[in-house]
């Protein structure tokens, strides 16, 4: 039997390593913010376009299958997420090379998490209330990201190694 392990430390960083934190916070949530403005145009892109083929006389099933073959797939989950990600980030992120990638993927996977509960929610396939659809994440929101792999780790009872931060 596997056993995975968490841990939640208390952080007392200095002042280099706290503006390397928020760095690494701040590049989480505008790759979430990035990947919401990238699906909400891909919907609304869609649904211009499947309005249109109706108004031009073609059945929904077609105007659907018009569109999608016009956009392409829609980048939903984790890893179409990272490749889109991984095509625009020189572009709309000139700075991305500062922090780990880990920071990006984390705000790219809380997103893909979001929409697969969205969507199930609106299929009726998930229990309890309706979710809504991903919002922007604002700057004074709490301020998090996730390491899963890399250069990481616990160093000993009092200090912890994170990628691109260092020991703290």
């Amino acid at each position: 039997m596997t056993a995975f392990q968490a841990f939640r430390f208390e952080l007392d960083p200095n002042d280099k390593c706290r503006s390397a934190l928020a760095s690494h916070a701040g590049a989480a949530r505008f790759a979430y913010n990035w990947g919401v403005a990238l699906v909400s145009n891909h919907l609304s892109a869609r649904r211009a376009l499947v309005v249109l083929a109706i108004r031009q006389g073609a059945g929904r099933g077609d105007a659907e299958c018009w569109a999608d073959g016009l956009l392409g797939p829609l980048p939903w989950t984790l890893p179409a997420l990272r490749r889109a990600w991984n095509q625009a980030k020189g572009t709309v992120a000139s700075w991305w090379a500062e922090n780990s990638k880990e920071c990006y993927s984390s705000g790219l996977d809380a997103l893909a998490r979001g929409l697969d509960v969205w969507s199930k929610s609106r299929r009726g396939a998930r229990q309890g209330r309706r979710v809504g659809f991903s919002r922007f994440k604002a700057f004074h929101a709490r301020r998090s990201f996730r390491v899963n792999s890399g250069a990481f780790g616990v160093v000993d009872d009092r200090h912890v190694r994170l990628p691109r931060v260092g020991l703290i």
